[in-house]
């Protein structure tokens, strides 16, 4: 993605990041809480790699270009945001769950699930 404009590259990321919050989802409701959080920290890992190039790429537009750079690091800001959110919501959900009970099933989870959904939601948009 080097060559992307930045304010593409952070759509494609956000597309991307939506995916993986959606992917852990399922994961995670199918009882494969470790795949679940493993599917949010790659892509966190992911994130981590292409945020600091399109920040770069923004800054290095003309200035007076609308929403550059603040609007770009800004946006990776909210999808680090989110996939943390993720990770910790899993992460306590998966540890509050009785032994031999489903993870997916308690209310913990159904919580971090909503919440995640509507992450990814507000990322596609």
């Amino acid at each position: 993605q080097r060559d992307l404009d930045p304010f593409v590259a952070a759509r494609v990321e956000r597309s991307r990041t939506a995916h993986a919050l959606l992917e852990a989802n399922d994961l995670f409701s199918q009882g494969r809480a470790t795949e679940a959080r493993a599917e949010l920290a790659r892509r966190q890992s992911e994130l981590a790699l292409s945020a600091p190039r399109a920040v770069a790429r923004a800054a290095a537009l003309p200035p007076g270009t609308a929403g550059a750079p603040r609007d770009i690091g800004g946006d990776f800001g909210d999808q680090e945001s989110a996939l943390a959110h993720a990770q910790a919501g899993l992460g306590a959900a998966a540890s509050a769950s009785p032994a031999g009970a489903p993870a997916a099933a308690s209310p913990a989870a159904k919580s971090a699930l909503k919440s995640n959904q509507a992450s990814a939601t507000d990322l596609a948009f």
